[in-house]
């Protein structure tokens, strides 16, 4: 989806000037934390979508090749409350029925460590803030008044200058390479707030993700919960997204970095139009976010990878590269066949783990490759 890579790398005209910023300095670092909490890296990860031989669906049972029991794959969206799976009479008889419920990690761990570092981030962040203003000459005023004028509005209207900056309004006093790397974590829970008017959630309502749902109803059908791979593992792997913020420390070189960082990305005239950019294609993310969760309440889970995937398909490998998609559902089917064999499972994963793409086969494909007999559940 053009919109989600325009705000995880500010499109790919802009990603070598942010990169500059993001891990040498920390700029937006914060931000990456809280997309984490709202995307799973797996969906964030989409490569472009092929068609697999297999019937769409967000659920299969597998079942043959031994198995005396079948098991079950299901693909989330993180973005989605868990009560689009927990109103499912279908879904909740296949768990009550399986012998032990499994996903990605273990999502209580991942929920204790994103809330230690997001308060870690956001201690970083106001640390940041006496470095990020502006000379009087070179404030936002340089850019054409109807521009600044939108700008504003739109900041206003997402709350971004309240969540950066909670106490000064003068946002335009500040480096506007800033707020166009948060518009990130604005779009992100732009999506979190589609899922819940999707699933009819009230915006007030505490809802836990379908991920971090498992482990509580594992719990409370006294089923066994297990992972296909350790937080820390994820962590080693993806050591540039997954950052422990309380490692990190605003020291000389580290306002070196930023202020490099910062000068690669132009004057102030192009820093500033970078973040009108941002900003006004705010509003074009709804349109990609709810031609995603139409495709995704209609189960369609091919429909919701390709929908993901179809604007900006060098983007989309790079980042699946980068979290190494197929080298984690090559793991992960080494382990699932033993695990099939020993007891009944109900894997819950990121949807684009299971949909085939132009790096390798997804772990539906693999299953059936595998001589499992594969068949899509509506639930």
């Amino acid at each position: 989806m053009k919109v989600i890579i325009l705000f995880l790398t500010l499109q790919q005209k802009r990603i070598k000037m942010i990169k500059n910023i993001l891990w040498s300095s920390g700029m937006i670092r914060a931000a990456v934390v809280l997309m984490l909490v709202a995307f799973s890296i797996s969906e964030i990860s989409a490569q472009t979508a092929k068609n697999d031989t297999i019937p769409s669906a967000l659920m299969y049972r597998i079942s043959g090749n031994g198995l005396t029991a079948p098991s079950y794959i299901f693909g989330s969206l993180h973005t989605v409350p868990h009560e689009f799976v927990n109103r499912s009479q279908k879904f909740m008889d296949i768990a009550h029925n399986v012998q032990r419920i499994v996903t990605e990690i273990d999502h209580r761990q991942s929920k204790l460590f994103n809330d230690s570092n997001i308060a870690s981030a956001k201690a970083l962040a106001e640390q940041m803030l006496p470095y990020l203003v502006l000379p009087a000459d070179s404030q936002m005023q340089v850019i054409a008044p109807e521009k600044f004028h939108t700008i504003d509005s739109l900041l206003h209207r997402y709350r971004l200058v309240k969540t950066l900056v909670p106490n000064d309004t003068c946002w335009w006093r500040y480096e506007p390479g800033v707020f166009a790397a948060a518009a990130t974590q604005i779009t992100m829970g732009m999506y979190i707030t589609l899922g819940q008017e999707y699933v009819r959630v009230k915006p007030e309502q505490t809802s836990a993700k379908i991920d971090e749902y498992m482990s509580i109803l594992a719990d409370s059908l006294q089923k066994e919960y297990a992972q296909l791979e350790s937080l820390e593992y994820q962590k080693s792997l993806l050591p540039q997204i997954m950052i422990d913020f309380r490692k990190v420390k605003i020291d000389s070189t580290f306002i070196n970095n930023l202020r490099r960082g910062i000068a690669s990305m132009g004057d102030i005239h192009n820093r500033a139009n970078m973040l009108y950019e941002v900003m006004t294609s705010l509003d074009n993310a709804m349109v990609y976010g709810h031609q995603m969760m139409d495709a995704y309440m209609k189960q369609d889970g091919q429909r919701t990878a390709q929908v993901m995937a179809a604007t900006d398909k060098q983007a989309f490998q790079q980042m699946g590269q980068q979290i190494a998609l197929t080298e984690r559902n090559d793991r992960w089917m080494k382990v699932m066949p033993s695990m099939m064999k020993e007891k009944s499972n109900l894997f819950v994963v990121g949807l684009l783990h299971l949909t085939s793409t132009d790096v390798g086969p997804g772990i539906v494909e693999m299953l059936k490759k595998a001589g499992y007999t594969i068949e899509p559940v509506r639930i």
